[in-house]
């Protein structure tokens, strides 16, 4: 894996910023990571790559292990029915890293939008080839929300790092962001 790592200022969207750094590399596999899951392993980043670089395309994600119900629209006071329960047998949570053979992430990149592709994740569904689900870490959890940041602290000490780090943690993302 490549020593080199270039941080640059993000374009509008995500294409544009994919565009923009592809334009850096020159291996045949491209790992993308988002920061919101700061807690993957490098044993998983090499695995979510080596598999790209079979299929085309793979990205980490861990079985789906929560019970999930559909509700019913809100009755007047605002409370919602249990309607049933998903059946979670092939729904499996998407971590990051994700990882595609170079070539084929810059065609996605400059292909047409299909909308609403916000995540790198967005983009798997739309990748050459197949998409390989590897094995990711349960502690490679999203943090997205303030709450988020008490997980994280509590991960990092048992990881063994530091959970004040340097300077402020926030969460958000673009100029949304809440601190």
């Amino acid at each position: 894996m490549p020593a080199a790592v270039r941080v640059m200022e993000a374009p509008a969207s995500i294409l544009e910023s994919l565009d923009l750094a592809l334009s850096h590399v020159d291996s045949d596999t491209t790992v993308v990571h988002d920061i919101a899951h700061p807690f993957a392993t490098a044993t998983l980043v090499r695995a979510v790559a080596d598999a790209a670089s079979a299929s085309g395309a793979a990205a980490a994600a861990v079985p789906m292990d929560e019970t999930l119900k559909l509700t019913e629209a809100p009755e007047p006071a605002g409370a919602r029915l249990v309607s049933g329960t998903v059946d979670r047998s092939g729904l499996w949570k998407v971590q990051s890293p994700h990882a595609f053979r170079t070539q084929g992430l810059r065609a996605l990149c400059r292909a047409e939008p299909l909308g609403g592709e916000t995540t790198v994740g967005d983009l798997v569904r739309r990748a050459p080839g197949s998409c390989t689900i590897v094995p990711g870490e349960r502690a490679n959890v999203k943090l997205s929300t303030e709450p988020d940041l008490e997980l994280a602290a509590a991960i990092a000490t048992t990881m063994g790092a530091s959970a004040s780090g340097r300077g402020r943690a926030h969460v958000g993302h673009g100029g949304a962001e809440s601190r």
